[in-house]
């Protein structure tokens, strides 16, 4: 068992993850029928951020970095390493220590960035060029808990976690990954041309990638310390470079399955969110980028890194069950909780709802998954 946790790390941090999802949305629920005394609002944020997201990431960098770089799998100790790390999530989840759980997911991000620079360092071959985004997008998650833990430019450090280290982390991972599971093999086939040369990494990434990750990294810089709106629109032009050139978003996927359908409205929804976020910069506009963006593309790419690693092959991502009602209810709980300004008067309520269409959509998805993961 232990051999096979070294080579697949998400064996370990999936399943805590979902875990963690469930119970951060039930929170919600809980409020709602008075079983919390405090809003739960931060709790509820962490838990899905500092939780479930972290674990997904963290399962699906260990997994892929190895493989990308050609490379040595996980060692024993960075396991026992993870086994602490879920322990304290998971910990400090449950008993609301908000403060400890950003001291967590702090130690989650820096020790990704540690496990992904070893390999890197002694790669036999470059990882893909959009993976700049990754190292970047690390980078500034650790400033912005850093800024969170210390209190400085609180709400600046909260955009850099719960934006810009997640949205970055999809723009390198997925600017590899998404291609190759729409079909386009011709972006694929171009890609692998330019970063599996036998030269220097840096050398490997193109400049257009150089140029929108830097003002990736700027626009968030000019939205809370100059012009806000014109911080949002320059995110919202990288989003729409990497979705129109890598993903190829205005065309319905070559290979279409259901799987492959909901991942593309996924992405849609990650576009869109960006571009409303520019002229309604809210939470509730957040929220539709969180749940419709963020969660469901995590659970999918959980799906296929599950699948891919066991022996039960693809034919379930044509299925209508499990992954085309985990879409369809994941969008409609992003939809439901987005929706909320509607109705000021039953606020509460609403985020309830939204809540319980997500726990009966990761419910679904952990019933078909999660016995896969222990096979």
């Amino acid at each position: 068992m232990l051999t096979k946790i070294k080579r697949d790390p998400f064996r370990l941090f999936f399943p805590v993850g979902w875990v963690l999802s469930l119970y951060g949305a039930s929170l919600w629920i809980m409020f709602q029928q008075n079983l919390l005394s405090t809003y739960p609002g931060q709790h509820h944020a962490q838990l899905m951020f500092n939780g479930f997201l972290l674990c997904f990431v963290l399962g699906f960098l260990m997994t892929a970095v190895p493989r990308f770089t050609e490379t040595s799998f996980a060692t024993t100790f960075e396991v026992a390493c993870s086994v602490g790390l879920i322990l304290s999530l998971t910990w400090n989840g449950l008993t609301a220590n908000q403060f400890n759980l950003d001291i967590t997911m702090l130690i989650g991000v820096l020790f990704a960035m540690l496990y992904s620079i070893k390999r890197f360092v002694g790669r036999q071959s470059n990882p893909p060029d959009t993976f700049i985004f990754v190292g970047l997008s690390l980078g500034l998650g650790v400033v912005g808990l850093c800024l969170i833990l210390t209190s400085n430019a609180y709400q600046f450090g909260k955009a850099l976690v719960y934006q810009a280290m997640m949205l970055g982390l999809i723009l390198g991972i997925g600017g590899r990954l998404i291609p190759g599971i729409f079909g386009w093999t011709e972006i694929v086939k171009s890609q692998r041309d330019r970063y599996e040369r036998s030269e220097s990494f840096l050398r490997t990434v193109s400049l257009a990638n150089y140029i929108g990750a830097a003002i990736f990294t700027v626009s968030f810089i000019i939205e809370f310390f100059w012009a806000p709106t014109l911080g949002r629109i320059l995110r919202a032009i990288v989003v729409s470079y990497i979705a129109v050139t890598h993903w190829k978003l205005i065309y319905l996927p070559k290979k279409r399955t259901i799987h492959t359908l909901s991942i593309w409205v996924s992405c849609w929804i990650i576009l869109v969110s960006a571009w409303l976020y520019c002229g309604y910069p809210s939470i509730n506009t957040l929220h539709l980028q969180y749940i419709g963006g963020f969660g469901l593309l995590a659970v999918l790419i959980g799906s296929r890194v599950i699948l891919a690693h066991g022996n039960d092959g693809h034919s379930i991502e044509a299925k209508k069950f499990p992954l085309g009602w985990v879409g369809f209810l994941l969008i409609v709980a992003a939809a439901t909780r987005s929706s909320i300004y509607l109705v000021p008067d039953s606020y509460v309520t609403h985020l309830a709802y939204a809540a319980g269409i997500w726990i009966i959509g990761l419910i679904l998805w952990g019933i078909v998954f999660i016995p896969r993961i222990f096979k």
